[in-house]
Order: C-alpha cells, then sequence, then structure tokens
C-alpha cells in the first residue's frame, strides 16, 4: 500500500514539476545548486507537498514553468543555427576569391557569438536567482511596474490597495535584489 502512495506522491510531482539537471545540461557551471525544478508552486509549496523529492534533488533553483518553453525555444534555435553554420561555412573560413590566407580567420565569429551566448545565459540564470528571493507578490508589482509599464497608481488601483503599499513594497524588491547581487 505505501508503495502506491509512493508511487502517486511521485507521479504527482512529475506533472506538477519538471527537474533539470544544471551540471548536464549547463557545463561548466560551478554553483551549489545541482538542479533546476520549474513549476508553478513556489519553493515553500514544494517543500510542503513534496518533502522527499525536494530534499532528493536539493539543493534545486525554483523557476516557473514559462522558463521551460524559453529555454526549449532557445535549444531550438541554438541547434538550428548550429546545423545552418555547419552546412554553410567552411572550416577555415578560406574565401577563394582572396589569394592571401589570414590566420585571424581561424577563430572563426560563431566561437566568440558562442562565448557571448554562454555569459548571457549566466547572468539569466543569475537574475532568475535574485528574482526567486522575492515574495509572489513583489514578483509580481515588479514584473508589472517595470516589463508592464503600468504606474503605481495603476497596479494599486487593480490589486484594491494604497499607492504607499506598492511604492513601499517595490522598494524592499529592489533592496532584496541589490542586496543579492551585492553578495559574494
Amino acid at each position: 500500500m505505501s508503495n502506491n502512495i509512493i508511487s502517486a506522491l511521485e507521479e504527482q510531482f512529475n506533472k506538477d514539476c519538471k527537474v533539470i539537471n544544471i551540471r548536464y545540461e549547463y557545463k561548466g557551471f560551478s554553483g551549489t545548486e545541482r538542479y533546476i525544478i520549474a513549476s508553478c508552486l513556489t519553493e515553500k509549496e514544494i517543500w510542503n507537498k513534496y518533502p522527499k523529492q525536494a530534499k532528493l534533488y536539493a539543493p534545486f533553483v525554483k523557476v516557473d514553468l514559462s522558463f521551460i518553453e524559453v529555454r526549449q525555444k532557445y535549444l531550438n534555435n541554438e541547434d538550428k543555427f548550429c546545423k545552418r553554420a555547419k552546412r554553410t561555412q567552411d572550416i577555415f573560413n578560406f574565401d577563394e576569391t582572396t589569394a592571401v590566407f589570414h590566420k585571424e580567420l581561424l577563430v572563426n565569429d560563431f566561437v566568440l557569438e558562442r562565448i557571448n551566448e554562454e555569459k548571457e545565459c549566466e547572468l539569466l540564470y543569475t537574475l532568475y536567482k535574485a528574482f526567486d528571493t522575492l515574495t509572489e507578490k513583489q514578483k509580481s508589482r515588479v514584473v508589472k511596474y517595470y516589463v508592464k509599464d503600468k504606474t503605481l497608481r495603476d497596479i494599486a488601483e487593480e490589486e484594491n490597495v494604497k499607492y504607499q503599499t506598492i511604492s513601499e513594497s517595490l522598494e524592499e524588491a529592489i533592496k532584496k535584489l541589490k542586496n543579492f547581487f551585492k553578495t559574494p
């Protein structure tokens, strides 16, 4: 009977959460976290609802399910770009119309772009971690104010709270984000 309960719990966990092995997906990652758990649940809800699974994957980074969609689109585009580059690019970047071979062409732009993309991925990952330090209300208000360009008054009316409450909440969120980036 207990095996059925465990199986049902694991099955429900697999429906609610998608797990990504950070070290497998992000080569060279050196943080302490081992997994990314994408879910519409908060980290606290995951720990309360699935303590055994959470302990198994700890330490982990919790992200929203939309991260999975964005990540999959990114991987698909990367794959498409790599295949296209392999089909259309000469391995030595040698132009037959040029009589001189340039050694600097051996380091192709693709390698440099790839390095820049990896740095952007690291920055995006750090930004996700920083954003996870905020409460759900703070996350929502930061997105409304900075991404959707809503005014503080519009957000206050929408949430049916005072203007001052929204202002203080955003100030606290910015302080948390600044503190996250200050700590090494």
